[in-house]
């Protein structure tokens, strides 16, 4: 019975204290939720200032001599050696020596040929003393100062048309003209530089046999060049003659300036380009070298000045207005490499500089 009443006396604490509990647990107050904070994405933005753009042409090209000549010899003989051998990257000052056939026979030939006029005008000069006696001094005079070693001098003028006639039909024109092309010939045994320039290939040794034709190497002024460009057809009005251009090369850190010299007016029906050619003078480039170009044009455009990652499906990019996102259209006026010229955007707008996980309506906080 002891027993029975201590476990009834622990169940009436146990249900005591349950109630206890429950009753000081509904009189705390049950603490406040936080609000959720409103997350936006934060993204860097420019305004658009539309102003006057001088448009620029960039192009690359290969670099070729303004003045190269192709070496040909007009003559057949043994090379000679002379003060400079005819070699690659051999350089010669304009009018300087730089080649010699050998030219003894020919030599002898026009002696003989000079001899044969001499003995004609020794044969005449009896006749003239008796029929033009006026011209007799002058043709004996010119007979004295006559030397087969020398180059023809000028012959005595007629006095009139019949003493014209007459010296002609002795055959004295004739020979004396013969000479004088002889005399041409004989100058072509020896070349001389016809500018300063360097040597840029060779086919010939000294000791080695010359013909007639044969080319004997290339020569170039190896400090005025031509780069020579291709223009698209879209690009052809945005250049003329006389633009400036800056140009670069990978390997070279220097930058050289040069001008439009010409413009074809033939187009190439495969490629539908035009080709144009910018001088520049340095002796810092090698002909074949490829270079880039910017060629300034002398035409503007009203607009602005865009990266290329910012555009987004060809013609559209991202701006911010009132803190949501929208596409707008831009008008594309030049394509370049990392950069493009476009229009169609109000001044003051405020462009997106990112592009990643935006899309249209996305509310964000623009900074500029």
């Amino acid at each position: 019975m002891k027993r029975r009443q201590t476990i009834i006396v622990t169940l009436v604490i146990i249900a005591l204290g349950i109630i206890s509990s429950f009753a000081f647990a509904s009189m705390k107050k049950a603490p406040k939720r936080k609000a959720r904070e409103e997350v936006r994405m934060h993204i860097p933005v420019a305004k658009v200032i539309n102003k006057e753009i001088s448009l620029s042409v960039p192009v690359v090209g290969k670099l070729i001599a303004k003045d190269k000549i192709e070496i040909f010899s007009e003559v057949g003989g043994v090379m000679k050696r002379t003060n400079k051998d005819l070699l690659e990257g051999i350089h010669y000052k304009k009018g300087s020596l730089m080649i010699s056939i050998n030219s003894d026979e020919y030599k002898q030939t026009l002696k003989s040929r000079k001899s044969d006029l001499m003995n004609l005008i020794s044969k005449t000069l009896p006749d003239l003393k008796f029929d033009y006696p006026d011209s007799y001094k002058q043709w004996l005079s010119y007979l004295q100062d006559f030397n087969v070693n020398n180059k023809l001098a000028v012959l005595p003028t007629p006095i009139n048309s019949r003493e014209k006639f007459y010296i002609s039909a002795k055959g004295i024109y004739k020979s004396f003209y013969d000479i004088e092309g002889m005399q041409t010939r004989l100058a072509k045994y020896k070349m001389y530089a016809p500018f300063d320039g360097v040597i840029t290939s060779c086919n010939i040794k000294p000791g080695t046999l010359v013909r007639a034709g044969q080319k004997l190497g290339e020569f170039i002024k190896d400090s005025q060049y031509e780069l020579a460009v291709s223009l698209s057809i879209k690009e052809l009005p945005l250049i003329e003659v006389g633009n400036t251009a800056s140009l670069t090369s990978d390997e070279l850190t220097n930058t050289f300036e040069g001008k439009v010299s010409r413009i074809n007016s033939s187009i190439d029906s495969k490629t539908q380009t035009v080709m144009a050619y910018i001088a520049v003078n340095t002796n810092l480039l090698k002909e074949g070298m490829f270079l880039k170009a910017e060629i300034s044009s002398s035409k503007t455009v009203t607009g602005f000045i865009l990266n290329r990652k910012l555009l987004q499906d060809k013609n559209k990019v991202f701006c911010v207005e009132n803190n949501i996102v929208k596409e707008e259209r831009v008008n594309i006026i030049q394509q370049k490499t990392d950069e493009l010229i476009v229009s169609g955007l109000k001044d003051g707008t405020l462009l997106s500089k990112k592009t990643k996980n935006l899309h249209e309506g996305l509310e964000v906080k623009a900074s500029l």
